[in-house]
């Protein structure tokens, strides 16, 4: 498929990240996994608005989503968006309050920044891009989100499209500004944007039914957190440990006393051991994590380090997440029971 401007972008996930975490060892920011795909050439300059043709025609999200490019910009961009299932995915993981998505990657030759995200995405709108259009977002097989912030003539990829900047005839300069004034970045971060998502309803064609994601993910037990009179719902990831903490609680409740640590996390012990699926992660607020096979903790800031994802917190922001969490000790029970 031939994807053609109307230049497009970066928007995503919810990844905040940091340096420490649980346990005493030195956490240091890692570099996300080397891509599996990158163009062979690059040109400078964004490219003529022109029709999208293909699966995607008139099925686009029109401004679902709004993105500040570097920490000093202060104008609210607006991306348009496909509508696909990888695309219901991330929607699924925004806030409707802005958010802050680092970038680890930035390849000045290739014409790119980049980050790899979160979450299981069907790979059904996968296809062959030969050229590609300063401002276009593309998700990758191995999870990694690319902004193109030039345009590649002689592309060669294979990956999802996302969405575009629309109405932005400057990407590349404000993408390399970006870049320069975070060069001194204490947690080495190439160039953050600031994402947040609009209200539904205002796509250009017909509103699209719930994805296969969306449906299967109805029908996933989901674990709640009380903690005092508050209660969180926590969706399971899709690996052996989130279904042993399952099995655990099919059993009975489980009550956490969770300390503060690092600023950033409350943890404690489950007084069980569970599989471990250790991947390098960068956390963002809302993740439950294993960390060391028996110890569980709630993340309300960044880190990076290797963890076992086994959840996310749903429907509530950082900043309402780390109120209910509050500042000291806290007791958390976990429950199938609502």
């Amino acid at each position: 498929m031939k994807i053609k401007s109307l230049l497009f972008a970066a928007v995503m996930g919810i990844c905040v990240f940091g340096l420490a975490g649980c346990g005493q060892e030195e956490r240091l920011v890692e570099e996300p996994p080397e891509e599996v795909l990158r163009p062979e050439s690059a040109d400078t300059g964004t490219a003529d608005e022109a029709e999208i043709v293909g699966a995607y025609d008139g099925s686009v999200r029109k401004g679902v989503v709004t993105a500040k490019i570097g920490l000093n910009d202060n104008t609210d961009y607006t991306i348009d968006m496909y509508n696909n299932a990888a695309v219901d995915t991330i929607l699924g993981y925004l806030s409707e309050s802005e958010m802050r998505f680092p970038t680890y990657t930035y390849e000045e030759e290739d014409g790119y920044v980049a980050q790899n995200i979160r979450g299981n995405y069907t790979r059904d709108d996968e296809t062959e891009v030969s050229e590609i259009h300063a401002g276009e977002l593309y998700l990758f097989s191995d999870g990694q989100l690319r902004l193109y912030f030039k345009d590649v003539a002689q592309a060669g990829i294979t990956a999802t499209p996302i969405g575009y900047f629309s109405g932005v005839d400057n990407i590349t300069e404000l993408v390399q500004t970006a870049y320069e004034e975070n060069k001194d970045d204490s947690w080495n971060v190439d160039v953050y944007f600031l994402i947040t998502k609009k209200e539904e309803g205002t796509e250009e064609a017909d509103k699209p039914q719930v994805s296969q994601i969306q449906e299967k993910e109805s029908e996933i037990q989901m674990i709640y957190a009380q903690i005092g009179e508050n209660i969180l719902e926590i969706s399971p990831e899709n690996n052996s440990s989130a279904e042993a903490l399952v099995k655990l609680l099919e059993e009975s409740d489980i009550t956490v006393d969770m300390r503060e640590y690092g600023g950033f996390e409350k943890v404690g012990s489950l007084g069980s051991t569970l599989p471990t699926n250790d991947e390098s992660i960068t956390t963002e607020a809302g993740d439950v994590i294993l960390y060391q096979g028996n110890q569980i903790t709630i993340y309300y800031d960044k880190n990076t380090w290797n963890f076992t994802r086994l959840g996310r917190v749903q429907g509530i922001s950082a900043r309402d997440l780390k109120d209910i969490l509050g500042d000291g000790d806290v007791t958390v029970t976990f429950s199938l029971k609502k």
